[in-house]
C-alpha cells in the first residue's frame, strides 16, 4: 500500500519491485519460514522443489454475497477487539 499523498512513492515502489523479486523472494522462504509471493515458476529450482505439491488439491470457491457479510463480522468482532 502506497500512500496517494506521499512524497517518498518512488522509494516505496522501489523496495515493493525488489521485495517482489525472486532473490528477495528467496530470503522470505529460507529465513523467515514464509511462503513465496509470487509464482513459483519464478523461484529458483530448489525452492520449487521444497514447495512441490503444495497447492495440489487446493480449491477455491465463491460464497457470492454471503462474504460480505462474513467480511463485515470479521472485521467488527475480530479485528476491531
Amino acid at each position: 500500500m502506497v500512500p496517494k499523498l506521499s512524497d517518498k512513492k518512488e522509494a516505496v515502489y522501489k523496495f515493493l519491485n525488489f521485495v517482489l523479486t525472486p532473490e528477495a523472494q528467496a530470503v522470505i522462504v529460507e529465513k523467515m519460514h514464509g511462503f513465496p509471493g509470487i509464482q513459483l515458476s519464478s523461484m529458483p529450482s530448489n525452492i520449487q522443489e521444497q514447495f512441490k505439491g503444495v497447492s495440489d488439491g487446493f480449491r477455491s470457491f465463491n460464497i457470492g454475497d454471503l462474504s460480505k457479510d462474513l467480511n463485515k463480522r470479521w472485521q467488527s468482532e475480530v479485528a476491531a477487539q
